[in-house]
């Protein structure tokens, strides 16, 4: 292994560091509505998948992350399935099913995939920059 391959594994590690301790600091900042997230249990849509991230994007009311997604929605879930499943099958029906999301937009605010975020068109300024009410969390 040279230097630069072994520089790109080291990259990967700690890209995937920094991605659990975003779901930690997430889950931390969480904690405090989890009462409120059980609450609104009964109005989580339980038959459709699509339904289901249009609920949690309309009720987190901001640019979300698929990690954020991911996250909300597995406080729904009984059988806790595994973060990047669930961050997976969001991928795919956000990005294969855009058409039945209605005004549901993706933004990437740097080239990186990971950078993207969903939301509302609605939510964009005159120059397609979210607006500071609607504003996604930094990574």
């Amino acid at each position: 292994m040279n230097i630069t391959q072994f520089l790109h594994s080291e990259k990967k590690l700690y890209e995937g560091l920094i991605d659990r301790l975003d779901i930690l600091i997430s889950l931390c900042d969480d904690s405090k509505n989890i009462e409120n997230q059980n609450n609104a249990t009964n109005n989580f849509p339980s038959d459709n998948f699509n339904d289901q991230i249009l609920f949690i994007i309309n009720k987190e009311n901001r640019f979300l992350h698929n990690k954020e997604i991911a996250i909300a929605m597995l406080n729904h879930y009984d059988n806790k399935l595994n973060i990047n499943q669930m961050k997976n099958r969001i991928s795919i029906a956000l990005n294969r099913n855009k058409s039945q999301f209605g005004d549901i937009i993706k933004y990437k605010y740097s080239n990186a995939y990971k950078d993207t975020v969903w939301g509302k068109k609605e939510w964009l300024d005159k120059n397609a920059v979210p607006k500071p009410s609607y504003m996604y969390k930094s990574r």
